[in-house]
């Protein structure tokens, strides 16, 4: 079957930008490996600058337990479909559930495969989760792409949503115990396939707030130390201005909110990625920020406002825009110290709504370059001039319906990106295929993605 590109927005907005993205994106051979970093770069076994140009193929995360597409083309032609559009490298991103459960996947969710060295055929008995991921990435390393492993969620779940329950590296189901046996697993199942260059360690934290009475919001930290305060506490140590403050208290009254656990998720990152350096000498670390929320996840405040009498509170202007950024502001004054850098990376991710492009939100004016690129620079991009650790955009896209694709964003992260002299920063975007598709109640439902690359591979 053809792959084909999913629209023609795809053809004349979304390729024009990873083209930019992906200058000085090469093949590489196996003689260059394992990378290593030095300063902000990824470099080979030769010292020299790798730039990683990836693409996120999403889905052993999700309840089919298989990278998407897989039921209508197999991973080999897939792969093949990677390397001639450019990339060099895939995040493949999968679940804790998978990795403990293992579960049989269904045959019709990997259709495509039949032609394999898999048996999915008829009558077949099924393959269990990590075969499957042991062959798409064989396949994806056949045709010299690298792979990042990223831990993406702990439920076999489509990530992300503030109700989701998975915005730490635990949860109710799969405790940090198993987080850590699962990355045991992963990583040391790889470590002799030297096209597996890296390890992100998890997507997206975030706040999570618990279902008990009264609930308990659950925040990650940097460097605080795991540890229990109350709501007034918590407020406190953020030394906010009086309008927040008033707001976040009033929110807090709304939510029944009593207390704030801090979970360290710096103290978490060496742990873990200490693990993984011992269970396989040639990965790299990869470490994502914490999801700033101003102590509420923003996407529940619309919901909240709409059935609430404000009285004489003021919403912040910074909160009616509901940017959130991955925060690595942290690593400027208390970095990871215990991991050795040369195997070690930073990653944060990128998104027209994690920046409001609506002009109603800046007082009738479409923000400016400067305002866009000091955001991202204050929150992330400060690494870059630091010198002392890449910064991997892990996730970057955009949706196919969203006005901002004939806008201002691809001028401002085309030019924020590839900024020579200062970024020129590795990325990966999101995603490669379209579809959610997921299993419910024994069923395959192939799902849509309106972000996708390409179209579900069916030729059409």
């Amino acid at each position: 079957m053809l792959t084909v590109l999913r629209s023609l927005s795809v053809l004349l907005v979304i390729l024009p930008l990873i083209r930019a993205l992906a200058t000085k994106v090469t093949a590489v051979e196996p003689s260059q490996l394992p990378l290593r970093t030095a300063g902000r770069f990824f470099v080979d076994a030769q010292n020299n600058r790798v730039k990683l140009g990836c693409v996120n193929w999403h889905g052993f995360h999700m309840s089919s337990f298989a990278a998407n597409g897989l039921y209508q083309n197999s991973s080999r032609q897939i792969a093949a479909t990677i390397r001639r559009l450019g990339f060099n490298c895939v995040r493949l991103n999968w679940s804790v559930a998978m990795v403990i459960r293992n579960p049989t996947v269904l045959p019709e969710v990997i259709a495509g495969m039949s032609g394999s060295t898999l048996v999915v055929g008829p009558g077949s008995s099924g393959v269990n989760a990590l075969t499957l991921f042991d062959a798409v990435v064989a396949d994806l390393a056949s045709e010299k792409i690298m792979i990042i492993i990223d831990q993406h969620t702990s439920e076999p779940i489509w990530c992300c949503d503030p109700s989701d329950g998975n915005g730490l590296w635990f949860t109710g189901n799969y405790t940090y115990a198993q987080t850590k046996q699962a990355w045991q697993m992963m990583a040391s199942r790889y470590a002799n396939q030297p096209y597996v260059i890296g390890a992100d360690l998890r997507n997206e934290v975030r706040a999570v707030i618990s279902t008990g009475k009264p609930p308990v919001f659950m925040m990650p930290s940097w460097g605080t130390g795991d540890r229990n305060l109350t709501k007034n506490e918590y407020l406190d140590s953020l030394h906010l201005d009086a309008d927040t403050r008033a707001f976040l208290d009033f929110i807090g009254g709304i939510l029944k909110l009593e207390s704030v656990t801090l979970w360290d998720w710096k103290k978490a990152s060496e742990e873990l990625g200490a693990l993984v350096m011992a269970a396989n000498p040639n990965l790299v670390v990869i470490v994502g920020g914490v999801f700033d929320s101003f102590s509420f996840e923003p996407s529940i405040v619309p919901a909240l406002l709409s059935k609430a009498d404000l009285g004489t509170i003021k919403v912040p202007p910074a909160l009616t825009r509901w940017e959130q950024f991955q925060n690595l502001t942290g690593i400027a004054t208390n970095p990871i110290t215990s991991l050795d850098r040369t195997r070690l990376a930073y990653s944060a991710h990128v998104y027209p709504f994690n920046y409001e492009f609506s002009k109603d939100k800046y007082d009738g004016k479409s923000p400016t370059y400067a305002y866009f690129a000091g955001k991202l620079d204050d929150y992330w991009g400060f690494l870059a001039s630091k010198n002392s650790s890449p910064i991997w955009v892990g996730e970057l896209g955009v949706a196919h319906t969203d006005s901002s694709l004939k806008g201002i964003w691809n001028d401002y992260i085309i030019r924020y990106m590839v900024d020579m002299l200062f970024r020129d920063f590795d990325f990966a975007y999101w995603p490669l295929i379209d579809g959610r598709a997921e299993v419910i109640n024994n069923v395959f439902v192939p799902g849509e993605d309106s972000y996708s690359l390409l179209d579900k591979l069916n030729g059409k």
